[in-house]
C-alpha cells in the first residue's frame, strides 16, 4: 500500500508498506541511500514479509516521490524527522511489540544516528554500508566549495561523484540504477557540509549507543569505508552489537549476486531479538 505523509515540518514523504498474511511477529522500517528511493528495497521488503514481519519504507525528502529539492537537507536532523514520521505511521498503522530500522549507506547513518538520539523508539538497528566514513575520492575543490557555498548559496547543487559501477557485481541492477529517472545524483552544498558533521559526530557518539546493533559492509565497497563502520561497532556502548564484512562485496550489499546470505544474516539477527523461532 502506498500514502503520503507529512513530516514535521510539513514536507510531504512517500511512503509504502508490505504486510503478511498472518498477524506480523515485528515491524521493520527501511531507509534507502543518497540519490536512490525505497523501490530499491521491494525484493528486501518481500524476503522479510514472507518471514512475517511488517514492512515500511520512506522516499525520504528530496527523493524519489517525496517533496523537497532533490539531495538538499538544511540540516540532518531533517532526515530523522522523517524516519520519525515513518515510525509513527508504522505504528499506527500495524501496531506490533517491536520495531526495527534498516538502513543503506546514507539511510545507514540515518538509522544509527537515530537510534543514538532515540534509543526508546525502536528495538534494534540494521545498518548496510552506513555512510560514516568516505572510501572514494573527492576532489579537493569540491571540499572547499561545498564547505563555502554551504553558508553563501546552501541550495546549489553538485553531482555526488558516486560511480555506479561501485554498486554491486549486478550488471542488470547497476544498469537499472543508471536507466531509472527518479535515481538522481545530485547533493547540495549544505547537504554536504550536514552530512558529513554527521559521519564524525556518529562515530565519536558511539560510545553512548543503547539499542542493539547489526551492522554489515562489503570489503571491496569502492564508495563507503568498511573502517567506519567496523570503529563504530568497536566503540558501540552496547554489549548487544555485531559486525559482518562480506569479501569482495562492493557497496550494495543488499544488491550483490549472493544477497540471500546477507537477508538470511539479517533474518536470524532479527529472530533472535524477537524469540521467534520456525518462521
Amino acid at each position: 500500500m502506498n500514502d503520503t505523509i507529512r513530516s514535521a515540518d510539513g514536507t510531504e514523504l512517500f511512503v509504502q508498506n508490505w504486510l503478511p498474511a498472518e498477524t506480523p511477529v515485528a515491524t521493520l522500517a527501511i531507509v534507502h541511500g543518497l540519490g536512490e528511493y525505497s523501490d530499491r528495497y521491494r525484493h528486501v521488503a518481500q524476503f522479510f514479509v514472507e518471514k512475517q514481519f511488517a514492512v515500511y519504507a520512506l522516499d525520504l525528502r528530496g527523493h524519489g516521490r517525496s517533496g523537497g529539492q532533490r539531495g538538499h537537507i538544511d540540516r540532518f536532523g531533517q532526515y530523522l524527522e522523517d524516519v520519525s514520521a515513518l515510525l509513527a505511521y508504522a505504528r499506527k498503522t500495524t501496531p506490533t511489540e517491536k520495531t526495527f530500522l534498516l538502513g543503506h549507506s546514507m539511510g545507514g547513518a540515518i538509522v544509527l544516528a537515530f537510534a543514538l538520539e532515540n534509543p526508546s523508539a525502536v528495538d534494534g538497528v540494521i545498518a548496510s554500508g552506513p555512510g560514516l566514513r568516505t572510501r572514494m575520492k573527492v576532489p579537493g575543490w569540491k571540499v572547499t566549495l561545498g564547505k563555502v557555498m554551504s553558508n553563501v548559496m546552501p541550495k546549489m547543487s553538485i553531482p555526488n561523484g558516486i560511480d555506479p559501477a561501485g554498486l554491486n557485481h549486478d550488471a542488470a541492477n547497476v544498469q537499472a540504477y543508471i536507466s531509472d529517472p527518479l535515481v538522481h545524483d545530485k547533493v547540495s552544498a549544505r547537504w554536504y557540509t550536514e552530512f558529513t558533521a554527521a559521519g564524525e559526530r556518529i562515530l565519536t557518539d558511539a560510545p553512548k549507543l543503547a539499542v542493539p546493533v547489526l551492522a554489515m559492509h562489503g570489503a571491496d565497497d569502492p564508495i563507503v569505508d568498511p573502517s567506519g563502520t567496523r570503529d563504530f561497532v568497536a566503540n558501540a556502548g552496547i554489549a548487544d552489537k555485531k559486525f559482518i564484512e562480506y569479501p569482495a562485496f562492493f557497496h550494495e550489499i543488499l544488491n550483490e549476486p549472493e544477497k540471500e546470505k546477507v537477508l538470511n544474516d539479517i533474518w536470524q539477527w532479527l529472530n533472535e531479538r524477537i524469540a521467534v523461532s520456525g518462521q
